[in-house]
Formats: structure tokens, sequence, C-alpha cells
């Protein structure tokens, strides 16, 4: 009996030393692992509550904090969706959509990414710094490589901070801007 049960802890310190080797093998460090699992299950979440977004098309996977997202979507605008929720989420590190289809698209997927990225950027940008960009108020277009912005903003300083933030997301040739500044009577949109 004691035999037995030797063997049955022996076997199970074996089972964990292995699965730990393994486990090892693919992920250098443990935390990445457990960051990727949230990502992906984070993901995962805020797609099945859209009801936007089909979220039996999609498929999500994380590697040391790229997101990678694959599968069918009906619009650019579904598309957008996806890249701003992962943007959304801080531990994302790159979002990869090279194999996402989008159904009877108009425009090159690289450019719907750009789109999305600038437009979750411009988002949190408050959030981060003292800028009070108001992002709703600011229309983001990108036709191969060039972003447009247009809409209107309180001061000269949030039109510099918006073609910054542009200028800065992954893939973009240049920023054109025809934001212009009004001063708004009510600050409450």
């Amino acid at each position: 009996m004691k035999i037995i049960k030797l063997l049955k802890a022996l076997s199970f310190a074996l089972l964990i030393i292995f699965s730990t080797q393994v486990f090892a093998e693919s992920y250098s460090n443990p935390l990445s692992f457990f960051k990727d699992t949230f990502i992906t299950t984070y993901m995962k979440g805020k797609i099945s509550s859209n009801k936007n977004i089909p979220s039996s098309n999609i498929n999500i996977s994380t590697t040391n904090g790229v997101v990678t997202i694959t599968g069918k979507v009906d619009s650019d605008t579904q598309a957008g969706a996806l890249v701003v929720m992962a943007k959304s989420i801080p531990m994302v590190k790159k979002i990869d959509i090279s194999k996402l289809n989008i159904k009877e698209s108009k425009q090159p997927l690289s450019d719907t990414a750009i789109t999305g990225v600038v437009k979750s950027a411009l988002f949190i940008a408050p959030l981060f710094k003292k800028s009070h960009l108001e992002a709703m108020r600011i229309h983001v277009e990108t036709n191969n490589g060039v972003v447009y912005l247009s809409g209107s903003v309180d001061t000269q300083a949030e039109i510099d901070d918006a073609i910054k933030i542009a200028e800065s997301a992954q893939g973009v040739i240049r920023v054109e801007s025809t934001l212009k500044i009004v001063k708004s009577s009510d600050s409450s949109y």
C-alpha cells in the first residue's frame, strides 16, 4: 500500500516536472503566459458582448502581448472596432489583423487598422496626458496610408496633438488635417 502511494506521488511529481519543462520551453517568462491568457479571454468577452460583431467568425490569440485577430467580419467598421477593443487593453503591445477578412471591403485592411489605431489613440489620449482632445469631434479616415483628420477642436494645441497622435500610428505615410478651431460653448457631448 505504501509503495502504491509512493509511486503515485512520484508519478505526480514527474508530471509536474515535465509540465513545467514544456511550459518553460514555450514561455520563457511565466508571467507572459498569464498576461496573454488574460488578454485573449478579455478580448473574447468584449467581442461576445458586442452585438454588432459576429463573434462566431472571429478567432483571437495572444503571444507575448501581440494580439492576432483572424476570421471574417462584415465591414470595415467591425474590423476597426476590433482594433479599438484590442488597443484599449493596456498590456497589448501590437495588433496583427493581417489574416482578418472583410466582406466586400472597399479599402485595404491596413487602412482600416490604421484608422482604428488612430481613433483609439485619440480616444485614450486624455487619460494619459493633460490633453483635452474630444475624440468624438474628430473624424478619422485612412486611404492608402494617408490619414485624414476632420472636425472641430477648441485650440491649436488640440490640432497639434491630434496630428502627432495620428503620425505615431504604425503604417501612416502622412497626415492631412482639415481640423477647425471652434470654441465650444457647451462642453457636454
